[in-house]
């Protein structure tokens, strides 16, 4: 329902700002202690950097896999089918001119965001 009836993970009184739900945030520590899962704050930076990473992951392993034909042809379908930015030139071209010491420091920063496989993709 979100913005227009002012009622979702946000509330918009008026339109002035977005104001934190606390009937949501309530509801999220709730079912996080009954699934006996820890509530954990992350900031903007830490959510795209752990999905950046698990894109990379993901094209890793359709790599080793063999189901894509080459690391340019899964950049190219990332970009036009995904909307990866044209500029970075999909995610294993970004992953390649970012380097494998600077991923490697995201992913021990981020691993606890990854699924198991996605941290293993990109340990290999």
């Amino acid at each position: 329902m979100g913005k227009p009836a002012s009622v979702g993970w946000y509330r918009c009184p008026g339109c002035g700002g977005a104001i934190v739900a606390p009937l949501i945030e309530d509801l999220v520590q709730e079912v996080a202690q009954f699934a006996g899962i820890a509530v954990v704050s992350r900031t903007a930076g830490e959510i795209r950097e752990a999905l950046l990473l698990a894109q990379i992951a993901e094209a890793a392993h359709l790599l080793a896999s063999g189901a894509a034909r080459g690391a340019a042809v899964l950049d190219l379908a990332l970009v036009h089918g995904a909307g990866f930015p044209p500029a970075r030139g999909g995610v294993l071209h970004y992953a390649a001119s970012v380097g494998t010491a600077r991923l490697g420091a995201a992913l021990d920063r981020l691993a606890g965001m990854l699924l198991p496989t996605h941290a293993e993709a990109l340990r290999r």
